[in-house]
This record gives C-alpha cells, sequence and structure tokens, in this order.
C-alpha cells in the first residue's frame, strides 16, 4: 500500500530541513505522531533508531524506526515496525521525506509504503481511510509543515498533541475527532442492513431477520454517538476559551472567560486493572472535559498531564498562579 503527496513551501531546503529531517520533530506538524524520541545516544544518522508513539483513531501504538537512508539537507528515510496485535506478526513500513530545491521554494514529498500483508482487505481499507482523511483539523502533515515554516521560519518547542500555537500571546487550539469507533461501526451497520435486504429478497422470514436489522440499528447508534468533534480555543489577548462539541445528534459550545476557570486537571477512570484518562476544565459553573470519551495507556497519561499543564501555566482567573 502506497501513499505519496508534495506540496511546496516558500522556504528554502535548510529551514524546512530543521524539521523533516529531525525525527523528534515529526509530532510538530503530524498530528498522529504523538513522540518521537532517540533510543541511544547516536541520531541523525544511518542507523539511528527511535521510539515513535503514533494515534490511530482512539488508540496509540508503538513502533521503532529506523534510519535506513540520509542524505543531509535533501532527504531522509526510516523504516518503522510496529505491531497492532500482539498475537500477529510485525507490520512494517517505510517513510521518506525528500526536498528538492525550487529556487523560489522547497518542494517536498512524502512517500509512505506500508507492508500490511497479513491484514484482510475491510482493515487494509479502514487503515487507508484513517491514513487519507484522518486528520482532525482537516490538515495533512505536508499542509501543516508548510503553515509552520512559512508563517515562521524557524524551529519551535515541541507541544501537546492535537495543540495547534494561535499567536506569540501563547493561545492555542486543541481538537479531538475520535473518528475510530466510527469508522468501524458505521461499516459494519452497513453491512448488516445489506444482509437483512438480502435475505428478505430472498424470501426470508422477516420474524428471524429482526435481530440482523437490530444489529444495524446499534451498530449505527454506537457510531453516532462516538463521533464527535471537540474544539476549544485558549484566546488570550481576549482571555477567554471559545469551544465546541459537534456530533451527528447536534452542536454545543461556548465562550468561558479565564476568570471562571479554577484548573485544568486530569479525569482518570478504571476498567479492571486498566486507567483511562481525559483532561477536563474546572469551572464556577462546573467540570467541562475536553474530550468525552477517555484514552488508556501511560502514553495518554503524559499526554494529557502535558495538555493540563500547559493550560494551567495560561494566566487563567480563579486558580491562577500568579494572582
Amino acid at each position: 500500500m502506497l501513499f505519496t503527496e508534495s506540496i511546496v513551501i516558500a522556504a528554502s531546503p535548510d529551514r524546512v530541513w530543521k524539521l523533516v529531517g529531525t525525527p523528534e520533530c515529526w509530532s510538530q506538524f503530524d498530528d498522529k505522531v504523538e513522540g518521537c524520541e532517540l533510543v541511544g545516544s547516536q541520531g541523525g544518522r544511518i542507523g539511528s533508531v527511535y521510539a515513535v508513539s503514533r494515534r490511530m483513531g482512539a488508540k496509540t501504538t508503538s513502533s521503532r524506526c529506523k534510519i535506513v537512508d540520509l542524505q543531509p539537507g535533501t532527504m531522509i528515510q526510516v523504516q518503522e515496525e510496529m505491531v497492532l496485535d500482539a498475537n500477529k506478526p510485525v507490520h512494517s513500513g517505510v517513510l521518506t521525506y525528500a526536498l528538492d530545491d525550487l529556487g523560489t521554494g522547497t518542494k517536498v514529498t512524502l512517500r509512505a509504503e506500508i507492508c500490511f500483508a497479513q491484514l484482510n482487505i475491510f482493515i487494509r481499507a479502514l487503515i487507508w481511510f484513517i491514513s487519507r482523511f484522518g486528520y482532525a483539523s482537516g490538515e495533512t502533515p505536508l499542509m501543516k509543515l508548510k503553515r509552520i515554516v512559512e508563517a515562521e521560519g524557524s524551529l519551535k518547542p515541541a507541544k501537546p498533541a492535537r495543540t495547534t500555537v494561535l499567536d506569540d500571546s501563547g493561545g492555542f487550539k486543541f481538537v479531538d475527532f475520535p473518528f475510530w469507533v466510527g469508522a468501524v461501526a458505521f461499516p459494519a451497520s452497513l453491512f448488516l442492513l445489506y444482509k437483512f435486504v438480502v435475505h428478505l429478497n430472498g424470501g426470508g422470514d422477516l420474524q428471524h431477520s429482526y435481530g440482523t436489522l437490530a444489529g444495524a440499528a446499534i451498530a449505527a447508534l454506537v457510531g453516532a454517538l462516538a463521533t464527535k468533534r471537540s474544539v476549544f480555543e485558549f484566546d488570550v489577548s481576549r482571555r477567554q476559551v471559545v469551544w465546541s462539541k459537534t456530533g451527528m445528534f447536534g452542536r454545543r459550545g461556548g465562550t468561558i472567560p479565564f476568570e471562571k476557570i479554577r484548573s485544568a486537571k486530569v479525569e482518570q477512570t478504571t476498567s479492571g486493572a486498566s486507567f483511562s484518562y481525559r483532561v477536563s476544565l474546572s469551572t464556577e459553573d462546573g467540570a467541562i472535559p475536553l474530550t468525552d470519551a477517555y484514552s488508556a495507556g501511560q502514553v495518554s497519561k503524559e499526554r494529557c498531564q502535558q495538555l493540563s499543564d500547559r493550560i494551567n501555566n495560561l494566566d487563567l482567573g480563579v486558580g491562577s498562579k500568579t494572582r
């Protein structure tokens, strides 16, 4: 399975390479990369290995990538291996960023070749859908890279996952779109509905088809309830948070002055021996979770704590440390 994308950035190759040629910086322009850390002490050379955390829908996967080819300032190619299921073989892929100096700008080409030989056609199609359309902000990695490089032209510190810097005042936007459940539930609902129609057209008994129809309805309902896009914009210049949560059953949101926010905190829930986390705003009018769903795992916990810390570092009203 091969994906390719190209874009022209109005900047020199050196400026683009600062982000593209540094795997630790990939999370700044690729929303699906939550973190990339060097394994060992030798980075930025052929053979260097990195531990990568990627977000796939509501799940986080861990993998390792190794630089297999490198032409400083021009091209970097890594081989990545991940285990989607502990009982199945490792699935691998090759990711390449290539830069071409156009004189008036830089053409960046992303080439991702993924080998999922052990996966069935449905799962392959699902992975293709997520890779193509699964960016909550509507930006592909190269589109975001172009915006960052052209707007600032310099390397910025790492930021919490799923956030976008608004301006130099420290404001930012948080976007969450857990489409994973819907991407599975809606096709399942259509498949069950298809079976129901085929059964009736074949002269089947309606009474014995109620279970299939009920399954289709339940799958569609689960997908509709789980597919919700949350946007929280922390505007420091106006000292307010503008938020919205949009789903298939409607939209709700509002504006919260900083003075009414006590703090941000990480909420935790348990399911058996596992823990799941999400970030919530504690306000004078009650708690407002940034996401309806919880995310499991140590990476999710660290991501939530990082986001919570960033919010609490803003000059909030009731809970501000500076007041």
